[in-house]
Formats: structure tokens, C-alpha cells, sequence
């Protein structure tokens, strides 16, 4: 389809008409800089507005503060339990969208993740493309929830 691939050379506010979720702003959770600063760099040349943080103190500072639209956030790092920090966000802010990356095969902490609200996981190593392909999935699902809910059910009337 001609849309899902909005052209390069229109800034990000133009791009928005065609795909709203580029107006999202996603936090970035990981302890190692290199993988944060690629992923930041892969998400905003796809035109999202970037928050990044290196440890779950500075993340639950930026929901606060920021609120992202969506956070992709290292299970495993050094100090902080990834699990926990999941579910303290989700506290803080109950529509916030939530991608975990967790370890190769590491079936029961991405069960966990996802038990504790994760929309949807990474498993490492991941091709870096798969990112954009995932947090474009999680940040439509509640666009296609509100379009469908507001759809009239025939033989319902508008209002119950």
C-alpha cells in the first residue's frame, strides 16, 4: 500500500495527516548508549519524536513529566528489574503503550512482560527494521479500538 511508507522529504507534521501515529512520542528505556542512540536514530528517521532515559529512575521521571505514548524498555538491566519498572509505568500511566526487549529465548520474562502489560515484545538480537514494523503495531491498535468502538452496530441503536 502506497501509505505506509510516507515519503522522505515531507517534514514530520505534514506526515501526520497520513499516519497519525507519527505524532507519538516514545521513550526509549535501555542501559547501553550505542543500542539507545541507534534506536533513537532508526525512530526518528521514521518521523517519531524520541525521550530517552538509561536506568528506570530517569524513565518514570520522563512519564511523569513527558508523558511518550509509548516506551520501549530493556528487561534486564543493571539496576533496575525491567518487570517492575513495566508495571510502575503502567501505574503512573495506565494508556501507556509498552514494548519490552527481552533476551534470546528468554520465554518466561517475555511471559512476564507481557502479564505485567507489555503490548508486545523484541526478542534480542533483533533485525533493527523488526523495531519499526513492532511500535507501528502497538501504536495502532488503540487508533483501530476507538475507530471500531465508534462504529453504529446495525441493529443497536447510537446511544444505549
Amino acid at each position: 500500500m502506497l501509505l505506509n511508507r510516507p515519503c522522505k522529504h515531507l517534514q514530520r507534521e505534514q506526515r501526520s495527516w497520513i499516519m497519525p501515529e507519527l505524532n507519538a512520542k516514545i521513550l526509549i528505556v535501555y542501559g547501553d548508549e550505542i543500542v539507545r542512540e541507534s534506536l533513537t536514530t532508526l525512530l526518528e528517521q521514521e518521523g517519531f519524536g524520541i525521550l530517552q532515559a538509561n536506568n528506570g529512575i530517569v524513565a518514570l521521571d520522563v512519564i511523569r513529566t513527558a508523558s511518550p505514548d509509548l516506551m520501549l524498555v530493556e528487561i534486564k538491566m543493571s539496576d533496575v528489574d525491567g518487570i517492575n519498572l513495566l508495571r510502575e509505568a503502567k501505574d503512573l500511566n495506565p494508556n501507556l503503550l509498552i514494548i519490552a526487549i527481552t533476551a534470546y529465548r528468554d520465554c518466561h520474562g517475555t511471559a512476564r512482560a507481557l502479564d505485567a502489560g507489555a503490548h508486545g515484545y523484541l526478542e534480542k538480537p533483533f533485525p533493527i527494521r523488526e523495531v519499526t514494523k513492532v511500535v507501528r503495531q502497538a501504536l495502532s491498535k488503540p487508533r483501530l479500538k476507538q475507530q471500531t468502538e465508534a462504529l453504529p452496530i446495525k441493529g443497536l441503536p447510537a446511544s444505549l
